[in-house]
């Protein structure tokens, strides 16, 4: 599969790089060009998406599967409501924790 990956920070250099290492053919771009991306590994267990387009599930599901998180579907585009909602819960755990944004949930099964 060929992916773009905008930024090769944290998110975008972690899950590229993971994406080229499970065979795929992935460019980066940024405001500094083009490049390899940098970044840790993401946080392992499940991973919680949403797929419009119905068709884009499996898709979505393999690029999940592919950086070593377990994929935890959601629903449809009316599933944005769920997801939105656990923001301010996400932040509440965030504040008392010094501001520190790697605060994660998780997902178990």
């Amino acid at each position: 599969m060929k992916i773009a990956v905008i930024g090769k920070g944290n998110i975008g250099g972690t899950l590229g790089s993971k994406w080229r290492a499970a065979g795929h053919d992935v460019v980066f771009r940024a405001r500094d060009g083009s490049g390899e991306g940098l970044g840790g590994g993401p946080v392992p267990g499940a991973n919680l998406f949403l797929a419009a387009d119905p068709e884009a599930r499996a898709t979505a599901e393999q690029l999940i599967s592919a950086v070593g998180l377990e994929p935890a579907f959601l629903g449809d585009a009316t599933a944005t409501q769920t997801v939105d909602a656990l923001l301010p819960l996400w932040f509440a755990l965030v504040k008392p924790n010094g501001g520190d944004r790697k605060v994660v949930l998780r997902i178990v099964r």
